[in-house]
């Protein structure tokens, strides 16, 4: 467990990031200095994460900033090419979630446009490039990329649940899409949730767990099987999850600021409701770089990022992101380089680009 200072400290410090945000700062981050400030503080307060390697593109950027910075990254194509999906639509449309495989060194985010077209992009690290792969995982053109990616670090291995359905593909690292155990999707009939590899499940051999509107269920290791659904009610749709701190924390959709843990054991407790109503299209619940908290951050435009102490169980405000977007918005965390990465994009047929936030 990371060492924490007392409740007090923290007020303390909250207090500090509030004065600073009046304070006029270095221009380096045209849009939003305040919340630099402000991430800058609040975030060292919890401690930064990572071991930043300056051999790559993205690990000299990252070991370039400091806490609470954001800035951008350019690496090779990255461009409306890859994440078309035909139509005047986007991959990164409607969707919230990407995964960073720490065994191979990749980015991995798939998604599809509005009845248009899906793809799976990958961003390589030690090429600092982007590929695109067409293979489709589903037949149908209904669905978007929302929370239902998953990824098990220990294999690189994805993970995905099909739009309005129970139906879960498994792509293994570098090989083609194939189907594993679906789960019954008529409990809630839910089009979009959130599905996330917990590493404590099943005694520490790893499991997917699938959020919806009626609470959360669990796979084995093999995903040869579904449990029962465990109560857990938060909005109708577009849940999110993230698995930190030992556990998986999920929720929100829907206007829902509700907050749940399950724990490996199967006990599911409300914890703290969020400060604002998260979930796809909202506010992005992203893993911190630390592995224990969690990061809300939105909308696209102009929004705020907040930080979720999961040890504390309690919320503060980091002040105003700036991830320049306008309409869509994907997050992906880097632990490894102490970082958080947002695809971008303002709308689904302008050019996406990269934002990169510092814990």
């Amino acid at each position: 467990m990371l060492n924490r200072p007392p409740v007090k400290s923290r007020i303390m410090v909250a207090l500090f990031v509030g004065a600073l945000l009046a304070v006029p700062l270095r221009a380096d981050c045209a849009t939003g200095n305040a919340g630099q400030a402000a991430g800058s503080n609040a975030v060292s307060a919890v401690g930064a994460a990572g071991s930043v390697s300056k051999t790559t593109a993205l690990g000299r950027l990252a070991a370039s900033m400091h806490s609470g910075q954001w800035a951008s990254f350019t690496s090779n194509d990255f461009n409306h090419a890859l994440v078309d999906a035909g139509g005047g639509h986007s991959i990164l449309e409607f969707a919230s979630r990407g995964h960073w495989d720490p065994l191979h060194k990749k980015i991995q985010f798939w998604g599809m446009g509005h009845l248009s077209g899906q793809a799976l992009i990958t961003y390589d690290d030690a090429t600092n490039t982007w590929t695109r792969d067409n293979a489709p995982a589903t037949s149908s053109n209904w669905g978007h990329g929302y929370q239902h990616m998953a990824l098990d670090p220990a294999t690189g291995d994805l993970y995905l649940r099909l739009y309005n359905s129970g139906i879960v593909r498994k792509k293994p690292y570098d090989q083609p899409w194939q189907n594993v155990a679906a789960f019954d999707n008529s409990v809630n009939n839910q089009v979009a949730g959130a599905l996330e590899w917990v590493p404590q499940l099943n005694g520490g051999a790893g499991g997917l767990a699938f959020a919806d509107a009626g609470g959360v269920r669990t796979s084995n290791a093999a995903v040869s099987n579904w449990g029962w659904q465990i109560s857990g009610a938060s909005g109708q749709y577009h849940q999110n999850g993230v698995a930190i701190n030992g556990a998986f924390y999920f929720g929100g959709g829907g206007g829902s600021t509700a907050l749940w843990r399950l724990d490996p054991g199967g006990a599911v407790t409300r914890v703290a409701d969020s400060p604002v109503p998260f979930g796809v299209t909202a506010m992005d619940l992203v893993p911190h770089p630390n592995g224990v908290d969690a990061l809300l951050v939105g909308p696209g435009t102009t929004g705020k990022t907040y930080l979720y102490n999961a040890v504390e169980n309690s919320w503060i405000l980091l002040g105003p992101h700036q991830l320049n977007s306008g309409e869509w918005w994907v997050g992906i965390t880097v632990p490894e380089y102490g970082i958080t990465i947002w695809l971008c994009e303002k709308t689904s047929a302008s050019a996406p680009f990269i934002r990169i936030f510092k814990l």
